[in-house]
């Protein structure tokens, strides 16, 4: 803990605490907010009473049936792990630049914010709905379409239309955003896997109402268990 004076940024409090070790992963740093968290429960309550409102509206899982009955387990899955995440109140810095003397990148400091520098990780992990979620080897001529593969696939409920990468600093890149026709075969046109990326997919959720909402829930999700890996990491 350090007591910083008023409208320090983080490129002081490195300096303060001597420096980064060599084993520091710069790209993976996490800063927290206290502010941004208590806007992040906010936000997740809401995110709660929407889901509630938006499924209840829609009346789709309450027609009966196999689907329905299927629909409404994932809704109520779905519930459980939004009302599980914990915000973290992460807010996406670009640590080399500000280290490299970039004072657009520096952040002035508030009481509170924590920062924490995990060590260099050799793994890229797979999550959602594949057949083995799991972490991998880092491998430099790998694209996301083998690691995929590595972890048996997608599987039938997978929505490779939305999956999406977790920069080990918190950002997310959909990977539409290179390449709008990947599918697990898609090896020409793909996205730079680098250590420490969490490559995501998400369900498809194109039966099941308010779509924009399931899609930022499993983002959320996701997000808030990277981060708390990386911490937990230590």
């Amino acid at each position: 803990l350090y007591r910083m004076p008023r409208r320090s940024t983080i490129s002081e409090l490195l300096r303060r605490a001597g420096g980064v070790l060599p084993n520091a992963d710069l790209r993976a740093a996490v800063f927290t907010r206290e502010e941004i968290r208590r806007r992040e429960v906010e936000q997740l309550k809401q995110l709660e009473q929407e889901l509630v409102a938006e499924t209840v509206s829609e009346s789709g899982i309450a027609e009966g049936g196999t689907e329905s009955v299927q629909d409404a387990v994932e809704v109520g899955r779905s519930l459980t792990q939004l009302q599980e995440t914990q915000a973290v109140g992460r807010l996406v810095i670009n640590l080399p630049a500000i280290i490299a003397g970039q004072t657009n990148q520096d952040v002035i400091l508030e009481d509170g914010d924590v920062l924490v520098l995990p060590s260099i990780r050799q793994s890229v992990t797979v999550l959602g709905e594949v057949l083995f979620p799991t972490s991998h080897v880092y491998q430099a001529s790998y694209n996301q379409s083998q690691y995929l593969e590595m972890s048996g696939g997608p599987s039938r409920r997978a929505d490779m239309a939305r999956a999406f990468v977790i920069r080990a600093d918190g950002s997310v890149t959909p990977l539409s955003k290179f390449d709008s026709s990947f599918s697990l075969g898609s090896i020409a046109s793909s996205v730079a896997i680098e250590p420490g990326d969490t490559f995501v997919i998400p369900r498809d959720v194109d039966d099941l109402p308010a779509l924009d909402l399931w899609t930022k829930i499993s983002q959320i999700i996701y997000q808030s268990a990277v981060t708390l890996a990386a911490v937990g990491s230590l």
